[in-house]
């Protein structure tokens, strides 16, 4: 008898061994013959070529049999005996006892291989017990398998995922634990390395990874019904051809443990560069005021379009002001619609999800 603690298997072989179709599909043919076998020498009361008086019949060569698994197409070749006495009761319990059976099988892989196992594995199946004997011949069968699978090289894909999963950790540790899947994907495709986004999502969960999530949204914009609005001059086209003709501007908030610390940015569309920023404690158009001035003194560009929402800053009659001073065109979206300043909803998505949310911050110094 094999004793459990004589087979040790790691976690990574733990990992294979049960997501290996291949494997468990001959383990499950090997299995199933032997037990035809050792059916078939228990009715007949005698092995193969045995000369005892006890025999009850003889062997009649082999007739082909397929069955449909969870781990694929097994194929079995079920013995006949002379008379054609003998009928398996294994296809019959089979049917009912075919997940049990894949447990049983895993459990047996994992936790090591007993007599007790395989004589309560074969009961099931068969409805009947064999020899100690028969059992042990099985149990040997079981270690010659798990021992030629250890010993066999890696395939192929199991040698790319080794060399994937160096790159997709590069790439995680590299932007800070803030990757997922779908970002280390494109990095990947960047390097011209084909893969799936399944399975780079697959071989993240293997290594325990993840990328990180937002938070939940605290409203900043504030729309008034007085206030006259500018027109949307860009109708969700962020597309130009050179720096300094589209500015996006939206204010976000940085929670502190004395408060609110609010973020006022504008963003070059071309270039995607945060050309003016300003934080305040409050939400007042000085906020917005600061950011744009920023901006107009580091580009100091010519008939710009400064798009924002409709918030009350940005309708403000100061802002409006500042505007028409140094020849901004203001643009505004619908309000309470993000898709209409999409570009800078994403970047404060990006920020607050990598930077803002993965800290705490005591002051708002």
């Amino acid at each position: 008898m094999t004793h459990p603690k004589d087979i040790k298997i790691s976690a990574p072989e733990q990992f294979a061994l049960l997501n290996d179709p291949d494997f468990l599909n001959q383990v499950v043919t090997r299995y199933l013959q032997q037990f035809l076998e050792a059916e078939i020498t228990t009715f007949l009361q005698a092995e193969p070529y045995q000369r005892t008086g006890d025999r009850t019949g003889y062997r009649n060569g082999y007739k082909p049999r397929v069955r449909k698994t969870r781990v694929g197409r097994i194929e079995l070749c079920v013995p006949q005996d002379r008379e054609g006495r003998f009928h398996s009761g294994l296809f019959a319990h089979f049917q009912r006892s075919e997940k049990a059976l894949m447990l049983a099988l895993q459990e047996a892989y994992l936790q090591g291989v007993s007599t007790r196992k395989v004589t309560k594995i074969t009961e099931q199946l068969c409805g009947t017990s064999f020899s100690k004997s028969q059992v042990s011949e099985l149990c040997q069968e079981l270690d010659a398998d798990i021992n030629a699978w250890r010993a066999r090289p890696p395939s192929k894909r199991a040698t790319v995922d080794v060399d994937l999963k160096k790159h997709i950790e590069a790439f995680h540790t590299r932007s800070d634990g803030t990757y997922g899947a779908p970002r280390i994907f494109k990095d990947l495709m960047d390097m011209g390395i084909r893969v799936g986004k399944k399975r780079v999502a697959r071989l993240m969960r293997e290594m325990g990874i993840c990328g990180f999530s937002r938070r939940k949204s605290t409203q900043t914009t504030r729309k008034t019904q007085q206030s006259d609005k500018a027109p949307d001059l860009v109708k969700r086209d962020f597309n130009v051809a050179t720096v300094n003709k589209l500015w996006v501007a939206d204010i976000t908030y940085v929670p502190t443990y004395s408060g609110f610390l609010y973020l006022s940015v504008v963003i070059d569309a071309f270039s995607r560069r945060v050309v003016g920023w300003a934080m305040a404690r409050h939400l007042q158009s000085e906020l917005v005021l600061s950011a744009l001035n920023m901006a107009l003194y580091q580009r100091r560009p010519e008939d710009v379009i400064h798009h924002s929402d409709q918030g009350v800053q940005y309708t403000s009659i100061a802002f409006g002001k500042r505007c028409r001073e140094a020849g901004v065109r203001p643009s505004m979206g619908a309000a309470g619609d993000c898709y209409d300043n999409a570009l800078c909803e994403s970047f404060f998505a990006t920020l607050e999800c990598e930077l803002i949310n993965r800290r705490s911050f005591r002051t708002q110094a």
